[in-house]
């Protein structure tokens, strides 16, 4: 699989992002994030072993885990809109992709910030 490069700010959140959208069992090395799997390809997997989640299979899962709690992440080419799945509703953060000049069309790294904004402001994961 392919190293996960970012530019993230590995603060208390994205940990606690990792492990919501992975599982209590995932976890972050350096820039790279690991998750435990039971099989692979069908094929049963020794106890503990875990592969490299790469940053935009990660994306992904933050953006089917969002849609479960009842927001969608809008994805365009410059920027993504965390909204609420409700009609009408306006963003509630947003995220540019500041990289954009230098050719990447889409950058993940606005997908996973956004998602952030449900831990730190939606009342089910208030403590």
């Amino acid at each position: 699989m392919a190293a996960i490069l970012l530019s993230i700010d590995w603060r208390g959140e994205m940990k606690n992002l990792v492990n919501e959208v992975l599982g209590k069992h995932a976890y972050k090395k350096g820039n790279e994030i690991w998750e435990p799997i039971d099989e692979y390809e069908g094929m049963k997997m020794s106890p503990n072993t875990f592969v490299e989640v790469n940053i935009h299979e990660f994306a992904h899962r933050c953006k089917k885990w969002a849609f479960g709690l009842g927001y969608t992440v809008d994805t365009k080419m410059t920027y993504s809109e965390l909204k609420s799945r409700e009609y009408g509703s306006k963003p509630l953060d947003a995220c540019h992709n500041v990289n954009f000049d230098d050719g990447t069309p889409y950058n993940p790294v606005c997908d996973i910030k956004v998602c952030e904004w449900i831990l730190e402001n939606d009342e089910r994961f208030s403590e």
